[in-house]
Formats: structure tokens, C-alpha cells, sequence
């Protein structure tokens, strides 16, 4: 009977403390999971602020390019390099031209060259000197689709100004060893223009991205930038449905519209300036968070083991004590009430 008492005594203790325990670890479960919650909504909040300020900065950055080529085009000589004497080229022309084009970008650093041609000219003119249109297009910026003979029958047509998607070019360097670079093609129209140059600006991408700041968007997050055709300019994200997601798309007064699809938020903004569709690709939870999330389970399962552990050993330990001190104070209650009783 005594053992009985002894063993009821001690689990009385070791669920005291049990309860405590599972209190405190589901207390912190929760707490746990709603930082997660309220952390990620505070920032994929500031992430819509960030990427607008990523959007204007892009804005931003095709407005220049599309001002150089205006300014390109207001550059003498503005209709050819014939020389009016005896039909040669004019080189005092061209080197003041190559001048010129090397001040207009001097100070722009995501603009890897400027490329000006004429229709009656084989010459590929940049800030770097002249070159002939052949050797540049195929040998010093060589791509497959984008060569000598596309950009000249592109030039023969009528066209507006036009952004080709970002792509990866074989570019020779100083020492004339090719190198891969990631370049975007932005062609000044010829249906209004002021001049007979066409002009060509190449953007450095990876300059550019640096420039407008890209990275301060959250990992796991997209960018994709469209035309004011809805053509893909650049993407962050190779596999995604854009025509199933664009036919839900409707802007509102502000020029924005978000749409809800599988594990994504996605949201966009219309270009005041050009029309251009910038869209953000938000997951719902942070990218990578599983290891984090095992890493905290397995961080409190050894704890909940650990506290399991400690309150059996405590419940041993503390039994004897506790009884001695109910005794205690069952004795002197015993005390206090014969006391009244004599009284």
C-alpha cells in the first residue's frame, strides 16, 4: 500500500511537470509558425515596395537608351560618309562620329556599345572605333540568329524602336578570346526618323541588373519582363505558363493588377512610359525554409526527449520532499485546529 502511495505520489509529480512542459512547447510551437507568418508577409509587403522602385529604375534605364539613340541620330553626319569630293568615305566623319558616340556613353555603365550603320556603307561604327559590318556581327558579336545578314535585312525594313529579348552572345575581348556575355539589343526605329544612321545600343544584362538593383527582391522571387507586344525580354524564371496567366491579367487605374496561381503570387505593372509589363513571381513561403523548418522540428523533439527525461528524474528526486513538506503542513493545520478547539 505504502509503494502504491509512492508510485501515485510520483506520477502525480511527473504530469505536473508534463503539463507544464507541453504548455511551454505548444506555446513556442505557435509563436514559431506565426513569425514565420507575420516575417514573411512584412516582407514580401516590402518587396512590392522594392520591386516598384525596380520597375522605375528600369523605366528609367530604357528611357536613356532610347534618348541616346535620339541623340545618335541628331550626330553629324545625319544622312552618309560620302564624301562630296569624290565619293570616298569621309573619315573626318567618321572619327568625329566614333568621338562623339564614345562621350554619349561614357558615363552609362550597363551600355556595352553603341553600334552605328548606314544602308550604303559596309562599316559598323562604335565608341571604339570602326570595323567592318561582317567582321563585327560575326566574329566580335557573334550570335547564331543575330548576325551581319539578319541585322542588315532588319534595317531594310520599316520598323519602330524595338527591344530584342536578352541572349547570350560569343564576344571577343582585347586579347581576342571569345567570351560569353548576356547582352539585350535595343534598335532605334527608322519610320520617324530624323536621319539615315541606324543605331543599335547593346545592354550588358548582368550591368543592368546590377544598376536597377534587382537583387533586393526576395530569394526565391521571379522577374519577367515584357514587351509592350507581350514578348519576353528577360526572365529570372524558365518554366512558367504565360499565355494561361496573362489571359486572367486585367489592370486596374493604377496600372497593376496580382493574380493567385498554384504556389505563386504573381504581380504586375504596366509601363507609364512604354508600355513594357513588369511581373514579380512571389512564392507563398520563403524559398529553402525547409531545412530551417526540420532544423527547428528537430530541434525541439530533442528538447521535448530532454524534458520527458528531467521530469521523471525530478519526480523521483522531489517525491520525498514534497510529501515531507505536505506533512508539514497537514501537521501544524492538525495543530492550529486543536488550538481553537481548547480555546
Amino acid at each position: 500500500m505504502k509503494r502504491i502511495v509512492t508510485n501515485l505520489g510520483v506520477l502525480q509529480i511527473f504530469f505536473s511537470l508534463l503539463l507544464v512542459i507541453a504548455i511551454m512547447f505548444v506555446s513556442t510551437y505557435l509563436i514559431y509558425r506565426n513569425s514565420i507568418s507575420g516575417i514573411y508577409a512584412k516582407v514580401t509587403q516590402n518587396n512590392a515596395l522594392v520591386f516598384k522602385s525596380v520597375v522605375q529604375s528600369f523605366d528609367d534605364s530604357f528611357r536613356t537608351v532610347d534618348n541616346i539613340i535620339h541623340s545618335v541620330h541628331s550626330l553629324p553626319p545625319s544622312d552618309n560618309l560620302i564624301s562630296a569630293e569624290d565619293d570616298s568615305l569621309d573619315m573626318t566623319k567618321v572619327y568625329t562620329l566614333v568621338k562623339n558616340l564614345s562621350t554619349l556613353i561614357s558615363t552609362v555603365d550597363y551600355i556595352e556599345e553603341v553600334v552605328v550603320f548606314y544602308d550604303d556603307a559596309r562599316l559598323a561604327i562604335t565608341s571604339e572605333g570602326t570595323s567592318g559590318f561582317e567582321r563585327f556581327f560575326d566574329g566580335k558579336y557573334r550570335h547564331d540568329t543575330y548576325n551581319a545578314s539578319y541585322w542588315k535585312t532588319y534595317a531594310s525594313t520599316k520598323h519602330a524602336f524595338k527591344i530584342f529579348p536578352a541572349d547570350s552572345f560569343k564576344v571577343l575581348d582585347v586579347n581576342q578570346q571569345p567570351r560569353s556575355r548576356n547582352l539585350m539589343i535595343a534598335f532605334g526605329g527608322n519610320k520617324l526618323a530624323t536621319s539615315s544612321k541606324n543605331v543599335m545600343v547593346m545592354i550588358d544584362v548582368a550591368a543592368l541588373l546590377k544598376h536597377v538593383n534587382q537583387q533586393s527582391v526576395i530569394p526565391g522571387a521571379a522577374l519577367i519582363l515584357l514587351d509592350q507586344d507581350r514578348n519576353i525580354i528577360y526572365s529570372t524564371d524558365k518554366q512558367w505558363g504565360l499565355v494561361d496567366v496573362l489571359n486572367d491579367v486585367y489592370f486596374n487605374a493604377d496600372r497593376e493588377a496580382s493574380l493567385t496561381r498554384e504556389n505563386y503570387e504573381y504581380n504586375f505593372y504596366k509601363s507609364d512610359y512604354n508600355g513594357f509589363i513588369y511581373i514579380d513571381k512571389v512564392p507563398y513561403q520563403f524559398q529553402n525554409l525547409n531545412p530551417v523548418t526540420q532544423a527547428n522540428d528537430s530541434i525541439m523533439l530533442t528538447a521535448i526527449v530532454c524534458a520527458v527525461a528531467l521530469s521523471v528524474f525530478l519526480s523521483i528526486y522531489l517525491n520525498r520532499p514534497v510529501k515531507r513538506i505536505l506533512r508539514l503542513l497537514g501537521g501544524r493545520a492538525q495543530q492550529g485546529q486543536r488550538l481553537s478547539e481548547n480555546l
